[in-house]
């Protein structure tokens, strides 16, 4: 699969989540490495065959989260 500007995604989604995040969720900061991301099956509402890594925090409770995509060609 070839994903779209990821890079680019994932950096607008980080200065997002920097700006809304309380400072001591801040403190939490942490770097992964490629081999620290766990794909998986990606929810419904993106089309079939994406996979998802989730980045930050919990997307099925309440609060901020983030999630890396790989969507299928075209």
């Amino acid at each position: 699969m070839k994903t779209i500007s990821s890079a680019v995604m994932s950096a607008a989604v980080l200065s997002a989540l920097a700006c809304l995040t309380p400072a001591s969720a801040m403190d939490e900061h942490k770097v992964l490495t490629p081999h620290d991301v766990k794909w998986g099956p990606a929810p419904a509402s993106v089309p079939k065959g994406a996979q998802a890594a989730g980045i930050y925090g919990d997307p099925s409770k309440e609060g901020l989260f983030a999630l890396r995509l790989k969507l299928p060609k075209g």
